[in-house]
């Protein structure tokens, strides 16, 4: 009997989101400089920026902006934190907004497949698939995706002093950001 491949689509989604959000937390946040005016409005859609082509450097730049100006979750004593909160994964009914970031296992231009950082255009709930723009520029790629292929990332960060559960733990798998791009590669936290 000949063993099958195993592929990052083959796990369940709690896992799967479990290593996106690390990968957004570490390399948008903790690796990125304190951007000064980041506070106020929070733009969470992509698709508000000018529809030239950023530069790369831009472009990363406005990813560390995002990450840093998610919004904290402060809970009232003994609450828990919500889905998509840090680790906490979504429901499994949920279907990403139009504009939120999504993590999606997209086909290539030369057929490989590959994790990227996108945006929801579109989501049809009778067909349940997903119609994402991948945020990389030079890409310029429309994908329509089922449910499986994409993970919804977090829309509020944690607070490690007093909601520590819905962080990942050491040695937890994570998909991890490669520097100055938009794929995402498997990491130990």
């Amino acid at each position: 009997m000949q063993k099958r491949k195993q592929s990052l689509v083959d796990f369940p989604p709690w896992w799967l989101h479990a290593l996106l959000l690390v990968a957004l937390w570490y390399n948008l946040v903790c690796c990125a400089s304190r951007v000064p005016g980041s506070v106020g409005r929070r733009s969470t859609s992509f698709s508000e920026r000018p529809k030239e082509a950023l530069r790369r450097g831009a472009l990363m730049k406005m990813l560390q902006q995002n990450a840093l100006t998610l919004p904290l979750f402060i809970g009232k004593e003994d609450e828990k934190p919500p889905p998509l909160c840090g680790a906490i994964p979504a429901e499994p009914n949920y279907a990403a907004k139009v504009g939120d970031m999504v993590a999606a296992l997209a086909r290539g231009p030369d057929d490989d497949e590959n994790w990227i950082l996108a945006e929801v255009l579109h989501y049809s709930h009778s067909s349940a698939k997903y119609e994402v723009d991948d945020i990389d520029e030079e890409q310029k790629e429309r994908h329509t995706l089922s449910r499986r292929r994409v993970v919804p990332l977090p829309l509020l960060r944690a607070n490690p002093l007093t909601d520590p559960s819905a962080l990942f733990a050491k040695g937890t798998l994570v998909m991890a950001l490669y520097l100055q791009t938009t794929c995402f590669y498997r990491a130990l936290v």
